[in-house]
């Protein structure tokens, strides 16, 4: 796979005090090598070189993405509820 992409990972949504991580994606058959814990600490380490305060949101049923997060440092801040508009 020398030369190809096989996952990213980025910020979105940035604040004078905070920035969140996201759209971490690793391809499928490359899942379970570090590959995505490597670049979510690339990311955090860059974010916190700003003086700010790395953020993300996770599903709760996501239960090796959280397992990753907790590994390098996250916890779990807050329990949020978040609605979507109705086109009524």
């Amino acid at each position: 796979d020398e030369g190809r992409i096989v996952g990213f990972a980025g910020t979105h949504f940035e604040t004078p005090y905070t920035v969140q991580l996201g759209n971490v994606f690793i391809a499928p058959e490359h899942r379970q090598k570090g590959i995505g814990k490597a670049l979510s600490i690339a990311v955090t380490l860059g974010i916190l070189r700003t003086h700010r305060v790395p953020t993300l949101f996770v599903h709760e049923n996501n239960h090796v993405a959280i397992k990753m997060y907790e590994a390098i440092g996250f916890e779990k801040y807050n329990r949020f509820s978040f609605y979507i508009g109705n086109k009524k």
